[in-house]
């Protein structure tokens, strides 16, 4: 807070600076404080992408994912390849409930700028979407593209198996989860 209030007497006009401290707020229980910090920052630096994406995750956080996916698009235009304002995107679309859509940006985000962060919610939208085969080819395919994240590659995969009421199968995904990662709490509790 103090490095931000010291950068804000230097220069009241640095949108940084008011995003900063729109997250010190936002951390310390004081949204209203938060939201006139990240909107002082996007009106005195309209094309700021991250004080966008921050006004946004304020917006989703209080339950208003209509203003959120306003935010995190402009966010979006201004930084089509930033990873966290991508992810923060679909996550308003999946909280106003168009799964569709969020898939569709999904896939195009991802062919701009592949990244697991994007395949992983991608996941999650076609298992809400209850496109069971879907989610099983996006995760065979990183499994037979070399595979990151393997362990939540299976879990995702046993997710899938069990909403397709194949639990034989989704308990042995669960396993191969923990054998890549035996602490890995979510495949422990599945």
């Amino acid at each position: 807070r103090q490095y931000a209030l010291k950068a804000l007497d230097l220069d009241p006009d640095l949108a940084e600076a008011h995003a900063s401290l729109g997250m010190v707020l936002m951390r310390n229980g004081d949204p209203p404080g938060a939201r006139a910090e990240y909107q002082k920052a996007v009106s005195l630096q309209p094309g700021y992408a991250t004080g966008q994406m921050w006004l946004g995750v304020l917006w989703l956080g209080q339950g208003d994912a209509t203003r959120a996916a306003q935010s995190f698009a402009i966010a979006l235009q201004l930084d089509p390849l930033n990873p966290a304002v991508q992810v923060n995107y679909l996550s308003s679309l999946i909280a106003l409930g168009n799964l569709d859509r969020a898939r569709e940006e999904g896939q195009r985000l991802l062919t701009l700028s592949p990244n697991e962060k994007l395949q992983k919610i991608l996941w999650h939208v076609s298992l809400e979407r209850g496109s069971y085969d879907e989610v099983l080819a996006l995760v065979e395919a990183n499994l037979n593209n070399g595979g990151q994240y393997i362990e939540e590659t299976h879990y995702w995969k046993g997710k899938a198996l069990t909403s397709d009421g194949q639990i034989a199968e989704a308990t042995a995904a669960f396993r191969q989860a923990l054998v890549h990662n035996p602490r890995y709490a979510a495949a422990q509790s599945a």
